[in-house]
């Protein structure tokens, strides 16, 4: 494991896209998020996430018996800054997330952080390639994460990075790696075993049953195992020599998303922004209000019986809190949470692919 950590820390650094001075890998995403908010927040630690990201995110959260604080987004779904200005307290620790590869209001987050003595964590996993004024995406903030699961943004196997720049708590967070547990045994089947086991708790909070919710957040704590151990040394060789390819990967992305929202510009749906500097992770649309919840996933099941490629929508994570710790409510989220489709763009997507999709959310959205 030494080898590994001390090869990630070179790679990541030399790679130019991190701007940082450590890196730790995990093996997974969450594993890393888990690790910092340990080594980041006392055991009654508060720790702030925006409403509308994944799942998992929470499930960190829950993980380490911290209480969760949701605050709504802004209509690009990242942290709203005025939510999180009245919610921030002392000791907090803030993940900021750039959704869908879109970079979160940086400048605004980071000066509350500042201003109200918290932590910052930048979750990048979603946005490998991005920019935040000219310096990449996972070079801001306290610390940051990445991932280079199968379906990210870089075509790897598994596995998530830790960033650091300050040297202590980059000692205390290496000294939590080298005692991670190699991965469960039967990992992919414990995942496949959560999702059926959690599907009704799931389902009903999505209509705001309180205690659904609850049964969901119990039943992720008995599945801890799948959410922190070590990287296997084969995907570290993998995610160690696929840094270097990234550059054509995202922009073949932005040429994708641009062509979707051509194809798409007639369709009754909203579309986010997606500036020059994001490094998107799936075309993202929002279906316009008269569409029920019945008719996106509808929309959702059409375009994948035909080959196109739907991620599963992200529910407002208030929805799934054991506690409801937010401020005056989560309306954008909300208005989102059921309307959301993203689409897969890699370099498996062809013209054909954007033409059908196009096709098919124009027809079924009129």
């Amino acid at each position: 494991m030494s080898s590994i950590i001390r090869n990630t820390q070179q790679i990541l650094k030399l790679s130019g896209f991190f701007g940082r001075r450590r890196a730790l890998l995990t093996g997974r995403d969450t594993t890393a998020l888990i690790l910092l908010i340990e080594a980041m927040t006392g055991t009654d630690g508060r720790v702030i996430l925006p409403a509308m990201c994944c799942m998992t995110r929470l499930a960190a959260v829950i993980q380490t018996g911290r209480l969760p604080v949701i605050v709504d987004v802004d209509k690009n779904m990242s942290m709203d800054p005025e939510r999180l200005e009245k919610v921030a307290r002392p000791g907090d620790l803030v993940v900021g997330v750039h959704l869908f590869g879109i970079p979160f209001d940086v400048k605004s987050i980071k000066e509350i952080c500042e201003r109200k003595e918290c932590k910052l964590v930048e979750d990048a996993s979603q946005a490998i390639g991005a920019t935040i004024d000219d310096k990449p995406a996972g070079s801001v903030g306290d610390a940051s994460i990445l991932s280079f699961a199968d379906r990210k943004i870089l075509p790897t196997i598994g596995g998530g990075a830790i960033l650091v720049d300050d040297g202590d708590l980059y000692k205390s967070l290496q000294a939590a790696v080298l005692e991670l547990p190699d991965r469960p045994v039967a990992y992919r089947i414990k995942k496949r075993r959560l999702i059926k086991d959690t599907k009704e708790a799931f389902d009903k909070a999505r209509c705001g049953d309180t205690v659904a919710a609850a049964e969901w957040s119990i039943t992720y704590k008995k599945y801890g195992d799948i959410y922190k151990f070590a990287i296997k040394w084969e995907e570290a060789e993998i995610i160690l020599t696929s840094i270097a390819r990234f550059e054509d990967t995202v922009e073949n992305r932005r040429d994708m998303v641009y062509l979707l929202r051509k194809k798409m510009a007639g369709a009754k749906i909203e579309f986010l922004e997606y500036p020059i500097n994001s490094a998107p992770w799936r075309f993202t649309i929002i279906m316009s209000d008269n569409m029920t919840g019945a008719d996106v996933m509808k929309l959702a099941n059409t375009l994948r019986e035909n080959g196109i490629d739907v991620s599963s929508l992200y529910l407002p994570l208030h929805w799934l809190s054991p506690v409801k710790t937010y401020t005056n409510g989560c309306p954008i989220a909300e208005h989102a949470g059921v309307r959301v489709i993203n689409i897969r763009v890699d370099e498996t997507t062809t013209l054909e692919h954007v033409n059908l999709a196009g096709h098919l959310v124009e027809e079924l959205t009129w």
